[in-house]
């Protein structure tokens, strides 16, 4: 069994919140040093509070919903230690029935409804946000034309 108090905090920390494995174990340990953290969390994954594929699974959805991309998405889940593909991140839109053309059309809007002196730095603009967000430029380039800059 875990240390008690290394699986209240850790218990403590996934109510506020889903935290991925990794995570946890880091936060924890910080704390309580590496042989509790890896207790505590064992015990949770245990108890099946813990759980990466659905941690993953709710943060993919509330990003896509969120207006962002599958690069910005899988580099996020990188860096909370899980490894998701942008590929995957794209089949998970799909079953979840996002549609990723429509959140670029509806995030292009922004650039496209001003008044643009210039269309093409206003749809080089638009295309740089885009892919700030972390939406592959194949995608960007199929569902946002140049021509529809212009007036």
């Amino acid at each position: 069994m875990a240390g008690k108090d290394a699986l209240s905090y850790a218990l403590k920390l996934l109510g506020i919140r889903d935290y991925f494995t990794e995570e946890l174990r880091f936060k924890t340990a910080r704390k309580f040093g590496e042989d509790e953290a890896d207790k505590a969390v064992e015990a949770l994954r245990g108890y099946g509070y813990l759980d990466d594929e659905r941690a993953a699974a709710n943060y993919i959805r509330l990003k896509l919903l969120s207006g962002y991309g599958p690069y910005y998405i899988s580099g996020k889940l990188y860096e909370r230690g899980c490894s998701v593909s942008a590929g995957d991140i794209i089949k998970k839109a799909g079953e979840e029935g996002i549609d990723l053309e429509e959140k670029i059309k509806s995030l292009a809007g922004r650039y496209m409804a001003g008044e643009n002196p210039d269309p093409y730095k206003a749809w080089l603009k638009c295309m740089a946000f885009l892919r700030g967000r972390g939406y592959p430029g194949w995608l960007c380039d199929k569902t946002v034309k140049k021509g529809d800059f212009e007036r």
